[in-house]
């Protein structure tokens, strides 16, 4: 369960637009610290959601985001088998 906010690295604080998406990758972060911060802090995965391709052009995520966007825009999982 996501908020639709993740796919740019944006936070819309006015509304929680949530929806379920299918993991297809693992989640990837590189993340170097830096004297006053990160220097580099970006996560990386393929989701599967309404009209799109995980593999092709049409990603759900269009952009790396920070560790911190991640955090404010996801809200849990379910898994099963």
């Amino acid at each position: 369960m996501i908020d639709s906010d993740l796919i740019d690295n944006t936070w819309d604080k006015s509304s929680l637009d949530l929806h379920w998406v299918v993991l297809e990758s693992p989640i990837t972060w590189n993340y170097i610290p830096g004297l006053l911060g990160a220097k580099v802090d970006e996560i990386d995965f393929k989701v599967y959601t309404w009209d799109t391709d995980p593999n092709g052009n049409n990603r759900y995520l269009k952009k790396l985001i920070t560790s911190s966007h991640f955090m404010n825009n996801y809200n849990g999982y379910i898994k099963f088998k």
